[in-house]
């Protein structure tokens, strides 16, 4: 999936993200998705190890196909002059305060795409589900779940090395906002209230 709607600056102060680095102008342009990130992880890294972080279950992978097949049958029906401008995208969990609703999910090995990639990830982040992108993240999130990306962060690792995990959350916040502004949901939480059509449904 190629997500550009991220077509806005956001309008909050993210803990993490574009404002905290002085280098994302240059990184997004080029890598303005994570799907950029992937397509430059597969030429930089050895062929083993970008396949662990690309892959997924079942014969080719058809377990990790299916989630981004069911994500990308998601529609949310958008609320439409609602909002002058783009909303926050952070949320509360447990008790905490997090710029977006995504965090890194649990993995095996990612030190094999990069060495000390758990620190890196730990630095970057305040359901491997297959999320590629701040419209999955919001996706995730109407249907009740805590949206978790793991492979993303890998790909940013692959792509970028120590800077990657960092710039995938600066895309997934961008995204987020983007998305949630142009459904016309004033905070994530209001995303749970909308109507949902989900067209894998409506196959026979």
């Amino acid at each position: 999936m190629h997500d550009v709607t991220a077509i806005a600056a956001p309008q909050i102060q993210p803990a993490v993200g574009k404002n905290s680095n002085p280098r994302y102008t240059e990184l997004y342009r080029r890598y303005p998705t994570i799907d950029y990130l992937r397509r430059a992880a597969r030429h930089k890294l050895p062929h083993f190890a970008f396949e662990y972080g690309n892959g997924g279950s079942g014969k080719d992978d058809a377990g990790i196909r299916r989630n981004w097949a069911a994500l990308d049958a998601i529609e949310l029906l958008p609320r439409y002059g609602v909002m002058p401008s783009l909303p926050p995208c952070d949320v509360e969990l447990f008790g905490r305060r997090y710029a977006a609703p995504t965090g890194v999910a649990p993995m095996g090995s990612p030190a094999i795409v990069w060495p000390g990639a758990d620190r890196h990830f730990a630095r970057a982040v305040m359901m491997d589900s297959g999320i590629r992108s701040g419209t999955d993240v919001v996706r995730a999130y109407a249907l009740g779940a805590a949206a978790f990306a793991g492979k993303a962060f890998l790909w940013g690792l692959g792509a970028l090395g120590e800077e990657g995990p960092g710039h995938v959350i600066d895309l997934l916040i961008e995204e987020t906002q983007a998305a949630l502004g142009q459904l016309g949901a004033r905070k994530p939480d209001e995303v749970r209230t909308f109507e949902i059509r989900y067209t894998a449904a409506l196959q026979f």
